[in-house]
């Protein structure tokens, strides 16, 4: 447990740092098209601004699951037939003799439909 949140704790400046890098990168190369800085098929960086739009497929995905409260933190995503979404999340169980956790829960959207869970994976 300790190693989880020392973890997350040591991840955060990174994501951070590297969604700064990530930024200056672009601008520096704002004549390259997007084409050319992305990898189709790809993952993206993990960002800890999430939007509107990313907390509206987590929490479509994630209705009907009980027994665990899970707050994203970070989302990274890949653009396939839909999108998929990788989001770092922390879990709080409904039990209170049980501790917290960190977890990555992999998302699927469709294209036409509704979202969701395709994997929830404890970060070790």
């Amino acid at each position: 447990m300790a190693k989880r949140l020392l973890l997350l704790l040591c991840l955060l400046p990174g994501i951070a740092l590297s969604q700064q890098f990530s930024d200056n990168q672009y601008r520096t190369n704002e004549s390259a098209s997007l084409a050319n800085t992305l990898i189709p098929g790809g993952w993206t960086l993990y960002r800890t601004n999430l939007s509107r739009d990313d907390y509206s497929v987590f929490f479509q995905a994630m209705s009907g699951f009980t027994g665990v409260k899970y707050t994203p933190f970070a989302v990274s995503t890949q653009v396939v037939a839909g999108t998929n979404y990788k989001f770092i999340c922390n879990g709080e169980s409904i039990h209170p003799d049980v501790a917290p956790t960190a977890v990555i829960i992999k998302v699927h959207r469709p294209l036409h439909g509704e979202p969701e869970v395709l994997s929830i994976n404890d970060i070790q």
